[in-house]
């Protein structure tokens, strides 16, 4: 936004003269879509069958992200990923540092699939073979969400993000 692009220049002390460059925030590479949520198990069920689809597919390894509102939230969701066979750890603020920094860890090397996270992951993330962002509940705002969604597909591969949305659950 105007107001963002001001505070930046400011910011940064940026002199009068300097060059501005505008790019287009188009990735054709990323697939958007959004899923309404009738029921939270059935909403469950779909988001596995929707990573299950993408394991069962060209996706190899497959690496995911996978955002939510709510610390619980994360333990339950990375819980029922492992039940389901798809190996997750959950990540918030409110874990102690060396956690927090061992479950990011494992999700970088590879040795689990997803990271279950609030919107405390992902700063300073760089990993480019991410397939898939799903967001459990609505980001914040459309600029968060342009940001978190941007961590799918940064090696120009086909990528998903998607959201669960309901007005009520």
């Amino acid at each position: 936004t105007d107001l963002v692009e001001k505070d930046i220049i400011i910011s940064l002390k940026f002199p009068q003269n300097y060059k501005k460059f505008t790019l287009s925030l188009y990735r054709q590479n990323l697939f958007y879509d959004i899923k309404f949520k009738v029921s939270t198990s059935t909403a469950h069920e779909d988001m596995i069958d929707f990573i299950n689809s993408l394991s069962h597919s060209c996706f190899e390894p497959l690496v995911g992200i996978v955002y939510c509102h709510t610390r619980v939230a994360c333990y339950e969701l990375a819980s029922k990923f492992n039940d389901e066979g798809i190996p997750s750890l959950p990540y918030h603020a409110g874990m102690p540092l060396k956690k927090r920094m061992q479950h990011q860890q494992q999700w970088m090397n590879g040795d689990i699939s997803v990271i279950v996270a609030t919107i405390s992951f992902g700063m300073g993330i760089n990993k480019h073979n991410v397939r898939f962002v799903i967001h459990w509940n609505s980001p914040i705002s459309l600029e968060d969400y342009y940001q978190e969604s941007g961590r799918a597909g940064r090696d120009n591969k086909l990528s998903f993000c998607r959201i669960y949305f309901s007005e009520s659950i």
